[in-house]
């Protein structure tokens, strides 16, 4: 069916001639003749009234219409709403256009989630060849508030890709800092004055990219762990 064949349905199961439904909407009787008929159809401020005074809605009136997608669904309150706001004058409505912006933007704000602060190292920690990580230089960074975030000291990046596929060049790591780690955990590392992320193996430190070569611990006269890698960013 038509919305011109809905708009008759309803009217006869409410009782009404077409001259008494033009009157109750403001049109002419020949107007609601052609709306019936699919001569015309009715614009936005007509079909409001005939929401009204057919006490229906565009679901009743487009239910069968292909195209919906072109018509809101409003709700009965939605529409008297609607009905109020265009009685409103320019005042009236700049009221009621800033508090329903204000409203709307409470509404749909996400919140954040918490965040806390870390030192974040400007020396970053090699996953390949090593960088130098023995100065105090840090600046801060904001993280997600998470366990693994409260239990960290520090934040490193990883420069490289010898710790793949857990850690990736780039990759910021939480640290927290200790003077050794157990065998099979992964730490950051001094060695020789130059900075790794590796992991603890017997007498030496493992690289989990079998591309990259382990650093064999008694080669050299320098190794402190600085501590250990509790998860990433």
């Amino acid at each position: 069916m038509s919305i011109g064949s809905r708009i008759k349905e309803r009217r006869e199961e409410l009782g009404y001639t077409q001259p008494q439904l033009a009157q109750l909407v403001g049109v002419s009787k020949g107007t609601i003749g052609n709306y019936e008929s699919n001569i015309s159809s009715p614009n936005e401020n007509i079909l409001f009234k005939l929401f009204d005074v057919l006490k229906c809605d565009a679901n009743f009136l487009y239910q069968d219409d292909i195209d919906l997608e072109h018509f809101d669904k409003f709700s009965s309150s939605e529409r008297q709403i609607i009905k109020k706001y265009r009685t409103l004058d320019e005042h009236g409505k700049k009221i009621v256009n800033f508090t329903l912006n204000e409203e709307y933007e409470r509404c749909i704000y996400i919140e954040k989630p918490p965040v806390i602060e870390l030192p974040f190292s400007l020396l970053k920690a090699s996953a390949g060849s090593g960088d130098w990580l023995d100065d105090e230089q840090f600046d801060t960074i904001s993280v997600q508030d998470k366990p693994e975030a409260r239990k960290a000291d520090i934040v490193i990046e990883v420069d490289g890709d010898s710790m793949l596929p857990e850690y990736a060049n780039g990759d910021k790591v939480f640290v927290r800092l200790q003077p050794s780690i157990f065998e099979n955990e992964i730490g950051i590392f001094i060695v020789n004055g130059s900075g790794f992320i590796k992991k603890m193996g017997k007498g030496e430190l493992i690289s989990t990219n079998p591309e990259f070569d382990n650093i064999p611990i008694y080669d050299y006269t320098e190794l402190r762990c600085v501590g250990k890698v509790i998860g990433k960013v």
